[in-house]
């Protein structure tokens, strides 16, 4: 009779491997089972064609179903309810960090009221499609002395990383309504989707709550000071929690330059606020920002904006990413 005994077998395949921990009293027989799991990776383990993410079947302590980012593959190993350790830790710390959104300021052409009204209904029916759109809706002036005398500028649209090129399929674009577009890695640290409020959230809003959209922009000169006063910053619109449903710092686009610390660098601020009766009472609440007392900001604007699509979760799976960008 065999005792008990620990096998460590390794399934190296591309990008990655597996090391499974196991504990038996059958030894050879194990040995055995063991050794097939590691031919069917090895089988099937360098197919390129499948996409870049898959739901593998591992039992990780703790989490039963887990989900692995692989270079080229994850083989199709049933692992049961062993010890899974991944051999690469960069691939599990990629796997960890959580993918930004893309926020996106698109503005109207001039004179393009009408363009925008004959185009809205396909615009909405096409917005609600996309499962990979989590945020949007207009943005408009304001005045600061009447808030209900208001023009929209542009349409607003926070969408899952991966997808921007999608939007040459909106009925917007393909009208030429817009004449411009700011495109920022929208990095959230406070709030979240969720602390939308479902009643203000729909294609024709009975009577709408006032949202704001505040976009500030930093001064060339104004990292360090942003840095050193990020702390204080988070706490105070973490204080704000009624008034503050997201924010987050946003950095450009990567655009493949050999700096690429320069591209990461954050370049202002996006934050969706509520609960204020004007945009007045808004001016006053932003004077507070430690970045504001700082000399962080070069630039702040300040636009109405209503909500009329939010997501509170991403229904998008991660392959589908890939597929949309083959």
């Amino acid at each position: 009779m065999v005792g008990p005994q620990r096998t460590i077998v390794q399934v190296p395949y591309h990008g990655m491997s597996f090391i499974k921990r196991a504990k038996s009293r059958r030894g050879p027989r194990h040995r055995s089972s063991i050794a097939r799991s590691s031919a069917r990776a090895q089988k099937f383990g360098p197919n390129r064609d499948r996409p870049m993410w898959a739901a593998a079947p591992l039992c990780v302590r703790g989490c039963p179903w887990t989900r692995v980012r692989r270079w080229s593959l994850v083989a199709p190993v049933w692992v049961g309810s062993s010890n899974v350790r991944i051999g690469t830790r960069s691939l599990m710390s990629v796997v960890s960090q959580q993918v930004p959104p893309l926020a996106v300021l698109a503005f109207d052409r001039p004179g393009s009221a009408q363009v925008r009204q004959s185009n809205r209904l396909a615009h909405l029916n096409w917005a609600r499609e996309q499962p990979w759109i989590r945020l949007g809706g207009p943005f408009f002036d304001i005045n600061l002395g009447n808030d209900t005398e208001r023009t929209i500028l542009g349409s607003f649209l926070c969408l899952r990383s991966g997808f921007a090129e999608q939007l040459t399929n909106d009925p917007y674009v393909r009208a030429g309504l817009f004449d411009q577009s700011q495109r920022y890695i929208w990095r959230i640290s406070v709030g979240s989707f969720s602390a939308f409020p479902q009643a203000s959230i729909g294609l024709t809003p009975l009577r709408p709550e006032p949202f704001y959209l505040v976009w500030g922009l930093d001064k060339p000169d104004a990292l360090n000071r942003r840095l050193a006063l990020r702390d204080r910053h988070l706490e105070w619109l973490k204080a704000s929690a009624p008034h503050c449903l997201v924010a987050g710092a946003i950095m450009p686009e990567p655009v493949g330059t050999k700096d690429a610390a320069e591209e990461f660098k954050p370049r202002g601020t996006i934050l969706i606020l509520r609960g204020f009766d004007s945009a007045n009472e808004v001016q006053s609440w932003l004077a507070e920002d430690p970045y504001a007392a700082g000399d962080v900001f070069d630039r702040i604007h300040i636009y109405g904006f209503q909500p009329v699509l939010c997501r509170s979760e991403d229904p998008v799976q991660p392959s589908e990413v890939e597929q949309q960008n083959t």
